[in-house]
């Protein structure tokens, strides 16, 4: 078996994966929708101190948090955001948090 054989059967082994894990976080999320229902584990977050640049590693005020969020959560709110944004127009005073307008 050559290396290009390899990498295609794997291709296509990761495409059905992926469409059937597609399917599943799909059915998932429409049972939170139609429960109204967000998980309390992932309204947690864990907090990591990374050291700022050029630093005093000793110096508590050295650090930042980070907030480390549940991936599905972000994936699913990510999905939600989307969707609101096709029915409810965004002021066109709100500057932050918007591509284009001052930000990404």
């Amino acid at each position: 078996v050559n290396a290009a054989s390899q990498v295609r059967h794997q291709a296509r082994t990761d495409g059905v994966l992926m469409e059937a894990l597609g399917e599943v976080l799909a059915d998932f999320f429409t049972v939170l929708l139609m429960a109204s229902h967000w998980p309390l584990m992932w309204t947690t977050a864990r907090i990591a101190p990374v050291l700022k640049p050029d630093k005093d590693a000793s110096a508590p005020s050295s650090y930042r948090p980070i907030y480390l969020l549940c991936v599905l959560s972000k994936f699913f709110a990510s999905i939600i955001d989307m969707r609101l944004r096709d029915v409810i127009p965004i002021s066109l005073f709100q500057r932050g948090f918007l591509c284009g307008r001052f930000m990404c």
